[in-house]
């Protein structure tokens, strides 16, 4: 979900493994500091975003198992 997202322009993906204070406070503060930016991501957010894709998933699973 993370790298889709990032693809989309919805987040950014940051490896857990390379963090740092210095590496991820600069980040956090330029996100802080660029509006344009954090807009832009809330709105890729919401138009990328699948909030029933769970509900959807297991739907299908129940469907195709039905059907054997």
């Amino acid at each position: 979900n993370s790298l889709a997202m990032t693809s989309a322009g919805a987040a950014v993906n940051y490896e857990e493994t390379k963090a740092s204070t210095e590496t991820f406070a600069p980040l956090v503060v330029s996100l802080w500091r660029d509006e344009e930016r954090r807009q832009a991501m809330a709105w890729e957010m919401r138009r990328t975003a699948r909030p029933e894709s769970g509900k959807e998933i297991a739907e299908a699973v129940i469907t195709l198992a039905e059907r054997k």
